[in-house]
């Protein structure tokens, strides 16, 4: 203490400045945390928000100016811009004190190291003075003085970055004890929660919501989409089934007329063969006979393509069936 009485008043006023930005700072560090505590009590208390009437004259116009913007039809308020508005014509000492809070660690970081500068300058000037001299000094004692005078000048500036760089730290660990950033950050969190999810909700007339955020009438759509999700894959699964059923019967009748084709022809075969000796009528007969037979040839030919086809086609369906009951496997 003796040290910092004995300073030049240049280097009493940094040190008084230090601590004077320090004690400023709590200050206004214990006024922005009492008013965002306060704020943060008011818009999560349950009577405040079932009346909309809170104690706070910006909660009342932030929600003011809500519902002016739900009023007019706005698609898209901007929630934030309301509340920071009315932060800046309510909050205006608050908003100071935080852009004090931020740059007095930096301010007093800075007022150090002008004393510390100072204190050099000072520890110079002796030794210069003292230099200047040299022919006057006589004795050991007057060299003592002076670097006594220059030691003194030493202590200054270390004096001052000390006070400087001390109350900076002690500023950090103050900022993060408070937690001013949190507490904003949580007070504008509530209130655009509180606007959002009870007060548009509410004027739009769809009813609260639960603890998952759902409101009735959401919870009834869900309900009526899985209902039709579950009727419409009984549908699916019974026209699947039906036309499987329907292109199995058309194979089996295409196979068994294929059949009989077949077993006409040979007995067209055969009854050529029994007649081979007979006369002119008989070759005339057989020729004609033979042509029936060519022409019956091509209408097996013709329609054992047919039946190709058919099974291609059933194919097709059996896929198209498997295909569906895949994808109300995935839907349920």
């Amino acid at each position: 203490m003796g040290a910092i009485l004995d300073m030049r008043i240049i280097a009493q006023g940094i040190i008084i400045l230090i601590v004077l930005l320090f004690l400023s700072t709590v200050l206004f560090s214990g006024l922005i945390r009492r008013t965002y505590n306060g704020l943060i009590r008011d818009i999560n208390d349950k009577e405040n928000r079932k009346n909309r009437l809170f104690k706070h004259r910006m909660m009342n116009d932030v929600i003011d100016d809500f519902n002016v913007a739900l009023n007019n039809n706005v698609e898209e308020i901007n929630t934030i811009a309301i509340i920071e508005k009315n932060m800046n014509v309510h909050m205006k000492t608050i908003l100071l004190g935080e852009r004090f809070a931020k740059k007095a660690v930096s301010m007093m970081i800075i007022l150090g190291l002008l004393g510390t500068f100072y204190g050099l300058i000072i520890s110079i000037e002796e030794l210069v003075t003292m230099l200047s001299k040299s022919q006057e000094i006589v004795g050991v004692e007057m060299i003592t003085n002076g670097l006594v005078s220059s030691i003194k000048g030493m202590s200054v500036a270390f004096i001052t970055s000390m006070f400087g760089i001390g109350a900076s730290v002690l500023t950090n660990i103050m900022n993060i004890m408070f937690g001013l950033l949190d507490l904003k950050e949580s007070m504008i969190t509530s209130v655009e929660e509180y606007l959002d999810n009870h007060l548009m909700i509410s004027n739009n007339g769809l009813g609260a919501v639960d603890e998952n955020g759902n409101t009735a009438l959401t919870l009834s759509f869900e309900k009526f989409n899985e209902s039709l999700t579950t009727n419409l894959r009984g549908i699916a699964t019974d026209i699947t089934t039906q036309l499987a059923d329907a292109t199995g019967d058309m194979v089996l009748t295409a196979e068994s007329i294929k059949s009989s084709v077949v077993r006409f022809d040979h007995s067209l075969n055969q009854f050529s063969e029994n007649i081979r000796d007979f006369t002119e009528f008989n070759h005339h007969l057989r020729t004609n006979i033979q042509r029936m037979s060519v022409g019956f040839d091509d209408f097996s030919d013709e329609m054992g393509k047919n039946v190709k086809e058919m099974k291609a086609g059933h194919q097709n369906v059996y896929d198209l069936n498997k295909t569906l009951e895949k994808l109300s496997r995935k839907d349920g």
